[in-house]
């Protein structure tokens, strides 16, 4: 207990592991102090009240409840096998399309992480969308508890995390429908009606539910059409009104995830006009069912869970991914992790699966356990390998793909598969991973960089006063490979020379340095990322003829004073809008063959 830490009125948590002096707690004088029954003497001895709690999180999570309770905000939770993350951001661009919403955004799910987000739930918030993870058993139930939805939606219920259940369906799926049991009165769920083990569940309150197989739906998806890179689909609902719905992400199963968006609309009272443009405008991003073009080849990337269910999806998505005649798909799979007793006997039926669903020329099987699928899929004819080494898998993707194949990545967090996109293109996926978040930051005066073990450092923070600078090579031993998006926007710079080892830059990360003249590119750099130089007025000048293989679209928009840009021979992805008309008349490259490259 310090003195200097706590005021006058506060409420203090103690530590169970901490000290507390009298003298101290009368000099600071919090309101309340919470922590373990041990403490109760000399903190009643201070004069000060005193809550005794074995669990102090318990606490926490409580006054989150009360919190929720104070606030008039329509609670919509989300959860499911399968989705969940997928549907909370297509019911997130439906809800922020009419009414004030709040919502994170990523899979920030977990009992704390709700917590922390349902106390920043403001009076000004209409609806309140919050995903809820049941990794293990009891999480959901505390969850549930804390924000007790008026809104429940339930995608499906598969294997995930069953490892943590026994290996029993039956115990997944009761922690699955803890939102139902914990609603707010008169709630309403919103519940997948293909899912048999959802549809033999007797509900505690009033159910809609959501379909493609089953005709007997609330909302159903009717008239699917998937071509050209869109799906197209009806929503019928009971009474007969049909709304067609145009979505811009690829595979099927975003069909349920649109159908539970489009029932929570209805439920909110939304347009059903302004629901189908929502879904249209909806994106995916970062690492979940991501399709991006780096260095020439086009890159599916879904790594931040995986379950034997979404293995089938997502290979049936990749199968209908179009790839130029004469090129390539190849599938990557890494574990399913958290099954426990199941994982030899799910990484077998995965390896089966492959057989019968997968019409990738190769599948690469990676980590640990894929090692049982890869024994499967060998025997049944599939030509695969198997690798548990990053190394060799990064040799075999940098070594053997060529521009115009399609290269698909399914794994969970568990697998760091997207420490294999950063490496081998330059995208910075990795830096904000939650296996990275706990890194060590380090400070050095006004620049703030993160320390990834095994991968290098990332500057996140950066002195945007500076008119002059050099980004130093290295960090603590840690080279510096990697600018965070918008680490520079608007920043005074003038002259800038990047480090060495620079593999990526990330989006917007110069946006508006409207001084800036002149900048040094490495030879190492791989990636550009979107409007990463957009705005930049006085930029005269890019060479970038010692190498970059991948430049983002609008990377240089609105640099109207461009005069002479030299593009590197080995560059493979070149966005269209990466650089203004009137500028593309400047453009050379360095082999003296721009024509090869559409100019």
């Amino acid at each position: 207990f310090k003195r200097t830490a706590v005021k006058e009125g506060d409420l203090f948590f103690c530590a169970p592991d901490k000290w507390i002096d009298k003298d101290a707690l009368q000099r600071a004088k919090p309101a309340v102090v919470v922590g373990y029954p041990s403490y109760k003497k000399t903190v009643e001895e201070a004069g000060i009240p005193f809550v005794s709690r074995t669990t102090i999180g318990s606490y926490i999570l409580d006054m989150a409840n009360l919190w929720r309770q104070e606030k008039n905000a329509s609670v919509v939770a989300i959860t499911g096998s399968v989705g969940k993350t997928t549907t909370t951001g297509m019911i997130g661009s439906v809800v922020s399309a009419a009414k004030s919403m709040h919502r994170v955004h990523g899979n920030q799910n977990t009992s704390w992480q709700v917590a922390d987000f349902t106390m920043k739930l403001k009076d000004s918030h209409e609806v309140f969308v919050q995903e809820c993870s049941g990794s293990f058993p009891s999480q959901l139930e505390k969850t549930s508890r804390i924000v007790q939805p008026d809104i429940f939606v339930l995608t499906n219920v598969g294997n995930g995390h069953i490892g943590r259940y026994d290996g029993k369906q039956e115990r997944l799926l009761y922690e699955k429908t803890a939102l139902d049991r914990h609603a707010a009165k008169g709630a309403v769920g919103i519940v997948n009606g293909d899912d048999e083990l959802l549809s033999r569940i007797r509900y505690e309150h009033e159910v809609k539910t959501f379909g493609i197989t089953n005709s007997d739906v609330d909302f159903r998806a009717e008239d699917i059409d998937v071509s050209g890179g869109l799906i197209r689909f009806t929503v019928v609902e009971k009474d007969g009104q049909r709304t067609p719905v145009v979505l811009k992400v690829v595979g099927q199963h975003n069909i349920y995830n649109a159908l539970a968006a489009f029932g929570v609309g209805v439920l909110l009272g939304i347009e059903r006009e302004t629901i189908a443009s929502a879904l249209t405008g909806f994106e995916t991003e970062g690492a979940r069912q991501n399709l991006e073009t780096y260095s020439g080849r086009q890159l599916f990337v879904d790594c931040l869970s995986a379950t034997e269910e979404s293995m089938r999806t997502t290979i049936q998505t990749v199968n209908t991914i179009d790839i130029p005649e004469g090129n390539r798909r190849f599938m990557v799979l890494g574990d399913v992790t958290a099954l426990g007793d199941q994982a030899e006997p799910v990484h077998r039926r995965i390896g089966t699966m492959v057989s019968e669903v997968c019409k990738a020329d190769e599948v690469l099987f990676y980590y640990n356990d894929m090692r049982y699928a890869h024994e499967e899929a060998k025997a049944r004819g599939v030509n695969c390998r198997f690798t548990d080494s990053r190394e060799e898998l990064e040799s075999w993707l940098s070594g053997e793909t060529e521009d115009g194949d399609l290269i698909a990545i399914k794994a969970g967090h568990a697998t760091e598969c997207l420490r294999i996109v950063d490496d081998l293109y330059g995208v910075g996926l990795f830096i904000h991973d939650k296996f990275s978040t706990d890194e060590p930051v380090v400070t050095l005066k006004d620049y703030q960089y993160k320390c990834i073990h095994d991968y290098g450092a990332v500057l996140m923070k950066a002195n945007k006063k500076e008119k002059a600078t050099t980004i130093q090579d290295v960090v603590d031993d840690y080279p510096v490979r990697y600018l965070d998006s918008n680490v520079y926007a608007g920043a005074d710079l003038c002259s800038i020379e990047l480090p060495a080892g620079l593999k990526g830059i990330g989006s917007g990360a110069f946006r508006n340095c409207k001084n800036l003249i002149d900048i040094t590119f490495p030879e190492a750099l791989l990636y550009i990322g979107p409007g990463a130089f957009e705005g930049c007025i006085t930029l005269s000048k890019v060479d970038l003829s010692g190498g970059c293989t991948t430049i983002g679209e609008k990377a240089f928009a609105g640099c109207k004073s461009l005069k002479e840009v030299i593009l590197p021979a080995g560059l493979k992805t070149l966005a269209e809008d990466a650089f203004d008309e009137e500028i593309k008349p400047y453009i050379t490259y360095a082999d003296e063959a721009p024509e090869e490259h559409g100019f």
